[in-house]
């Protein structure tokens, strides 16, 4: 899943060069494949928080970045509420980090990274 979505948003888009050309994109399949992606992710996310959630049992276990943004909105700031959009968004943008450090790390492990 994460491959693919690499792949559609790295790929070439003749509707950002061009946007009077964006039709091409439902003609090749892209909108079609994109659409798909978006909703493979957020299906997936969605079952991740709602474990997240459920999962506030008796034992006390360490804290994961979705806990710690769930708490966030819990606690609900006035200046700017965090909401499951912007928690998804968190994730899979943290997602793709980790795996671009992973990378590197990989391709250059001389180099130390502050990833855990």
């Amino acid at each position: 899943m994460l491959d693919d979505f690499q792949a559609l948003l790295g790929g070439f888009s003749l509707g950002d060069y061009f946007p009077s050309m964006e039709f091409v994109h439902s003609l090749t399949g892209m909108k079609s494949k994109l659409q798909r992606t978006f909703r493979q992710f957020d299906q997936f996310f969605d079952e991740v928080i709602t474990e997240h959630q459920n999962s506030k049992g008796g034992k006390e276990e360490k804290k994961d970045l979705v806990d710690v943004l769930l708490d966030i909105q819990r606690a609900g700031s006035s200046e700017m509420p965090l909401t499951m959009d912007n928690i998804k968004a968190v994730i899979l943008v943290s997602e793709h980090l980790i795996g671009l450090a992973v990378t590197f790390n990989f391709n250059a492990p001389n180099i130390k990274l502050l990833v855990d």
